[in-house]
């Protein structure tokens, strides 16, 4: 999707009916944007100007965002990831779906940016891949899964909980996914992307994006064989493909790490994360 060294580049085309229909699905039930306004930003992301540091998040003020998103009147440090995609969707081997928990902010970039966290959200895209900053840093690890992997395949990554923020309860900080937990979150947003890209293969990226899609009480042992976290997930009369997986990020253990890696057949060795990264594209292009 993004012009960077080393990326497939999607070209912004109308005319691709996934395109127009993911637009117009975030701008029914996620933000409320025309559908030109969100295929500027989406163009915005695709160009050059996504290199300078004070395009890195846009923002705008929490009225936009829909109702159909429940967010409550004391809802803060609000943020948005709105979909994004590598590879070709037209020719790649296998379309994969990635699947996050929620697009977390902290207080501090809202800061950075002379932005109010009560009254505005901050928009990116899962893992700020649209960044080359993020993705030379916070980032890299995820950078090189998604690069190297769509290189022959289509990547679409998204999160089941749209928009994250926190709020008071019972005199108590909340976040936001244990909010919707009570509150019924619409599931049909992440269904009717299911059914706009079709994908081949599921992957949830962490313990608790597996239990919110499965509906399960507990995720499996994720540090173990990779043949034996595959699963499948039922949208409707269909079964796709599932494969739960470890994060990449800074909140797993290096450890955790290696000991998937290990049980599956890499040498006993501690990796960084761009090993790992790595190690895991050859997991899945084998599986």
């Amino acid at each position: 999707m993004f012009v960077q060294e080393n990326y497939t580049h999607f070209m912004i085309d109308i005319a691709l009916s996934f395109y127009n229909e993911i637009v117009e699905l975030m701008s029914q039930h996620i933000l409320l944007f025309s559908k030109q306004e969100l295929i500027n930003l989406y163009s915005n992301w695709n160009c050059a100007s996504n290199l300078i540091e004070t395009f890195s998040f846009d923002s705008c003020s929490k009225s936009k965002i829909s109702p159909e998103q429940k967010v409550p009147l004391s809802a803060h440090t609000l943020g948005i990831d709105l979909p994004s995609w590598f590879g070709d969707y037209q020719k790649g081997k296998r379309r994969i779906m990635f699947v996050g928990i929620d697009p977390m902010r902290h207080e501090k970039e809202f800061v950075k940016r002379g932005i109010d966290h009560h009254h505005h959200v901050l928009i990116g895209t899962p893992y700020a891949l649209h960044l080359d900053k993020f993705r030379k840093d916070k980032s890299t690890a995820y950078s090189e899964f998604i690069t190297k992997l769509s290189t022959e395949n289509f990547v679409y990554l998204t999160d089941i909980y749209k928009t994250f923020f926190y709020t008071e309860n019972n005199g108590k900080l909340q976040r936001s996914y244990n909010y919707y937990r009570q509150n019924n979150y619409p599931s049909t947003i992440l269904c009717k992307e299911i059914e706009i890209i079709q994908p081949d293969l599921i992957i949830t990226f962490g313990g608790e994006s597996f239990k919110q899609l499965m509906n399960a009480d507990y995720p499996p042992v994720l540090s173990q064989n990779i043949s034996r976290l595959k699963t499948k997930f039922k949208h409707g009369k269909h079964e796709i493909d599932l494969l739960p997986m470890m994060h990449l990020s800074g909140i797993n253990r290096t450890q955790h790490l290696n000991n998937f890696l290990q049980a599956n057949g890499y040498e006993d060795k501690k990796r960084d994360r761009l090993e790992c990264a790595r190690c895991f594209v050859e997991l899945i292009n084998k599986l």
